[in-house]
């Protein structure tokens, strides 16, 4: 099992695939409840591609991207997100290892000491997740900005992080 970058061809099937992982009815966690509309856009998911500072990581199986990731850098920390498991398998273990593998990409390719990442607070599923896998809350309850139109009242957002 080997991640590798995505690719401008790449688009459509990660647009779908996150959208569907965030956004859609089915998977043991989403957002759709919380959030109106798609989670990204091609156009967003073009720019972070061809960013320099962005390693945005895919996992194929006969050719079909079945999870990704992004590793964004700023100022020398890595920020973690646009993490997705194709629904239909979900549960099978393979969240599990992309993320350990995404982890060790941003330890031994981009040379990073700890990795950040931001979780809608009422998501406490995926936030349990993280927290079993050694991350650690660092703030809480912080406004909830440029992360999608909210259909609840006082949506937040917490930073977790993880030394690597």
């Amino acid at each position: 099992m080997a991640l590798e970058l995505a690719k401008i061809s790449d688009i459509t099937e990660l647009s779908n695939l996150l959208n569907q992982s965030y956004r859609g009815d089915i998977g043991w966690t989403k957002e759709g409840h919380l959030l109106h509309g798609d989670r990204i856009s091609e156009k967003e998911l073009k720019d972070i591609i061809l960013d320099q500072n962005s390693h945005f990581l895919i996992l194929k199986n006969n050719n079909n991207i079945i999870s990704c990731s992004s590793i964004q850098i700023k100022n020398n920390i890595g920020y973690f997100g646009l993490f997705a498991v194709k629904v239909n398998i979900q549960e099978k273990g393979i969240g599990k290892k992309v993320l350990k593998l995404s982890e060790d990409y941003a330890k031994n390719i981009l040379n990073l000491n700890k990795i950040t990442m931001i979780v809608i607070s009422q998501r406490k599923e995926l936030i349990e997740y993280y927290l079993r896998r050694g991350y650690k809350k660092t703030k809480t309850n912080q406004e909830a900005n440029n992360i999608g139109k909210s259909k609840i009242e006082n949506l937040t957002i917490d930073y977790l992080e993880k030394d690597l």
